[in-house]
Formats: structure tokens, C-alpha cells, sequence
């Protein structure tokens, strides 16, 4: 199996409660945690029961069957964060201030100023930890 570096669930249960995992590895080059961390609290505060599980020495696709290895060649987005305010009409690149029209050439130009090269990435050599992460989640999230 393979769960990809920050996998996420929301669950609406039907009295109206929502639920929130996100998994991510503490070592992650490629996708940042920070934006992951603020988005939990985001839910947090507007009154969802999410949480983010940092998997200690995990990187980009922690829990894959190929080994841990460096891609220099590869996107990096992990610089990438932004803001969109559909009403001002504008992404704001959150590392620089900078700006883009909210549309797809703003994302566009804001993709080019922002996107890295290379990230590890590949399994955490702790076999199954997403799996059973999910697994556990889903059942102490869903049980009656």
C-alpha cells in the first residue's frame, strides 16, 4: 500500500460533528508542515475535532514499499503556501507577501516564483505506521 505524505480525512458525523486526521512525517521536504498545522487549528477553531499525527523520522510518501531515497529532479512545492481570497480576487504567496491575480495565470506565475527541485521521499521503514494510523482512526471516529 502506499499513503502519501499528508493524507487527510474529514468525517461529518450525523449530528453534525466533524472529525479531522491529517498524517504527516516530521522530515516531509516536499510538502510543508506548517500549513498543515495551521490548517488543523483552522478546523480547531470553527469547532471541528481535527488533528495532525507527525510521524517522528517519516518524509514524502512515508508509509511506501520502495526505501527512502532523494529525486533531485522532482517539483518541490514545500515553499508554495498561499492565501486565496476569492473575494479580493488574489493568492498571496504567504513566504514573500508577493501578490497573484485568482485566476489560473495568477496560480500559474505564483507556482513558477515558488517551486523548488528535489525531496526525499520513500518508506519510513516502519512498515504499515499510515495504515494503522487510518485504521484506528476510522474505528474510534465511526464506531456507534
Amino acid at each position: 500500500m502506499n499513503y502519501f505524505q499528508v493524507v487527510q480525512v474529514f468525517i461529518r458525523t450525523p449530528g453534525g460533528s466533524i472529525f479531522g486526521r491529517r498524517q504527516h512525517g516530521d522530515k516531509d521536504d516536499d510538502t510543508a508542515v506548517g500549513p498543515c498545522r495551521d490548517f488543523v487549528q483552522f478546523m480547531n477553531d470553527r469547532g471541528g475535532n481535527a488533528k495532525l499525527v507527525e510521524i517522528p523520522g517519516a518524509y514524502h510518501q512515508f508509509d511506501s514499499f520502495y526505501k527512502l531515497a532523494y529525486f533531485g529532479d522532482i517539483e518541490n512545492p514545500s515553499q508554495c503556501a498561499n492565501t486565496g481570497d476569492p473575494e479580493g480576487k488574489i493568492y498571496t504567496l504567504d513566504k514573500t507577501g508577493k501578490t497573484y491575480p485568482f485566476n489560473s495565470e495568477g496560480f500559474a506565475a505564483l507556482r513558477k516564483d515558488c517551486i523548488g527541485r528535489g525531496a526525499h521521499a520513500g518508506g519510513s521503514g516502519i512498515e504499515g505506521v499510515g495504515f494503522d494510523l487510518w485504521t484506528n482512526f476510522l474505528a474510534e471516529t465511526l464506531r456507534p
